[in-house]
């Protein structure tokens, strides 16, 4: 039967695994991508392929909470990502027009915030007049929950609860995010000689687990997607490496 430790060591070589296909995906519809929706769709699979290479790379080097913070950031893709797909919207263009509407009420916030911070005035007039035209196509309640949340309207715990990852969301969410704002200093009291518990190492060993587990997971589903929805010819080494995934377990 194989340690804690050696599966960790086989998930890190399936992750490496996995960006080696996601990332040919990604160059398959980096090359073919001449409409709009396909150009939105191809966006999420190429943060995927730099979210995940940056996560290998971080494990790699001995930095497990920093890659944390990377996978925490690739699950709010992941989740972000099944909503794009499984919105229903009146008309199939509301689905990439919206997505590039948030962006225009995003970059105009941020502008405003910055009072403007670099931008010449023909910059400014075109940003704040792209956000009039945006603003006059929703209703004032649905306008406010895209300018607060995206596209989706809804809160990342919202877009968790969607998609069927609240579980997850509870992990790598809330635990995670600790990463991000740099206030991970559990694990640093955890490894101090005199503050340290006796299941410390069964501590770290389990959360690096989940943490691998889920990377695979949420890169997988949207290289899955990807290589469905476009019909690309990637599915036996797609299957071979989600069988691999299964051999692992938990």
């Amino acid at each position: 039967m194989q340690s804690k430790t050696e599966k960790i060591e086989k998930w890190k070589v399936l992750n490496h695994d996995l960006y080696q296909v996601i990332e040919q995906i990604d160059n398959k519809l980096a090359s073919s991508s001449h409409d709009l929706f396909a150009i939105v769709f191809g966006g999420f699979v190429n943060k995927a392929v730099k979210f995940l290479h940056a996560i290998n790379v971080l494990y790699e080097n001995n930095l497990p909470e920093e890659a944390q913070a990377m996978v925490r950031i690739l699950f709010e893709l992941r989740i972000t990502f099944c909503c794009f797909l499984t919105i229903r919207f009146d008309d199939p263009k509301d689905r990439y027009e919206r997505v590039l509407d948030s962006m225009i009420l995003e970059k105009a916030k941020q502008a405003r915030a910055s009072s403007f911070g670099g931008m010449s005035k023909e910059d400014r007039d075109n940003i704040l007049d792209a956000e009039k035209v945006v603003s006059k196509k929703y209703p004032p309640g649905e306008l406010e929950k895209i300018k607060r949340n995206g596209f989706t309207g809804m809160t990342i715990e919202q877009r968790a609860a969607f998609s069927g990852n609240e579980d997850d969301y509870n992990v790598a969410y809330r635990n995670f995010s600790r990463n991000i704002h740099s206030n991970d200093y559990l694990e640093r009291f955890m490894r101090h000689e005199k503050l340290r518990r006796n299941d410390h190492e069964e501590y770290i060993i389990s959360r690096d687990i989940y943490s691998l587990r889920l990377t695979f997971v949420c890169a997988n589903e949207i290289a899955r997607n990807a290589n469905n929805f476009y019909r690309l010819d990637f599915s036996r080494q797609l299957e071979f490496l989600t069988n691999r995934q299964h051999e692992l377990g938990t």
